[in-house]
């Protein structure tokens, strides 16, 4: 199976190359790259196995309203290079979802995702691309992994967030936190480590994710966006 998948950032990149890894037992094969003026350029993330049986490309598109497009874009080629399906992975937090609201609209988001299915009629092949949104940012997934906090250190307890941030863990992050890569920074900013979204940051972060986070994550009742992308490694 080869599996190409295009992400709006660093973020979201080194996430699925974690998780990709993870769920496949370290037995995959992934090649990352980043897009920058209309070129690929070499990303520090590649993870080589050549005979195993599951090959990925994730392509950091480096540019949220630009995931969509540059699926359209390079989508023949891919065929042509027998990939089989196409992932696309961005947030819904943007700058032109802010241009409308600067809260979580459940009808506004319906739109902006019935307006990316729109734009994948006019893909050579749509059913074998698959389009997700993380609600409102990748982050509220890593909100929504149980005992992740505590792991990145002990004092980072659900009664503990609770207590000093008023962040509630047990509510589904997609339907509370507007901003949820904010709301990460504020648990960390408990033990006096910041989030910016670092490479280091985030690579520690992810470090902490077990198979079974992954796999529990599923089959809780929150998280919507990553149950649809989950999905498409089954």
């Amino acid at each position: 199976m080869k599996t190409a998948i295009f992400v709006e950032g660093q973020t979201e990149l080194i996430f699925v190359r974690e998780f990709l890894k993870i769920k496949y037992d370290y037995d995959v094969d992934i090649i990352c790259n980043t897009l920058c003026a209309n070129q690929l350029i070499y990303a520090e993330y590649n993870y080589p196995c050549p005979n195993a049986e599951n090959h990925f490309w994730i392509i950091n598109v480096a540019n949220d309203e630009a995931v969509l497009s540059q699926i359209l874009l390079r989508e023949e080629k891919l065929y042509e290079a027998n990939y089989d399906q196409i992932i696309g992975l961005r947030d819904m937090y943007s700058t032109r979802y802010k241009k409308y609201s600067n809260a979580i609209d459940s009808k506004l988001i319906a739109e902006f995702i019935k307006g990316s299915s729109d734009s994948l009629i006019k893909a050579k092949q749509p059913q074998k691309i698959k389009f997700f949104y993380s609600i409102m940012e990748i982050e509220s997934w890593l909100l929504a992994f149980d005992l992740l906090f505590t792991r990145i250190h002990p004092n980072l307890t659900n009664d503990t967030i609770k207590n000093m941030v008023s962040i509630d863990l047990s509510l589904d992050p997609e339907l509370t936190h507007f901003h949820p890569a904010s709301v990460v920074n504020e648990i960390l900013s408990i033990i006096g480590v910041g989030y910016d979204k670092s490479k280091h940051e985030i690579e520690s972060i992810v470090s902490k994710i077990a198979k079974e986070d992954y796999d529990s994550l599923y089959k809780k009742s929150c998280c919507q966006s990553y149950n649809g992308f989950y999905e498409c490694f089954m």
